[in-house]
């Protein structure tokens, strides 16, 4: 994470959490071979909502991995987890 990307108290603000888990959910989509799909039928793609807990902070620079599972669906939305880690501890949580 660079620094622009951080809050007056100098960690990761909460929107750069949220492009960080957008990115993330399209590298998930593109592994599972569904990114195809949805560009071959111009499908459409909108965040019904989000939960987050911050848990840590992420300072600048700070190197952490952004780890997404789908965990259910049903005929109108996919519920995917995401969670921020660093150095294999838990720094953030969300389901989308």
């Amino acid at each position: 994470m660079l620094p622009y990307a951080c809050d007056i108290n100098f960690h990761m603000n909460n929107g750069r959490y949220l492009s960080f888990m957008d990115l993330g959910r399209m590298h998930f989509v593109a592994q599972i071979g569904l990114l195809r799909v949805i560009l071959r039928r111009r499908w459409g793609a909108a965040l019904g909502a989000a939960e987050i807990n911050f848990i840590r902070p992420l300072a600048p620079f700070q190197k952490f991995d952004l780890v997404t599972r789908l965990v259910t669906w049903d005929e109108k939305y996919g519920y995917v987890e995401q969670r921020f880690e660093s150095g294999g501890v838990l720094c953030a949580h969300a389901y989308v």
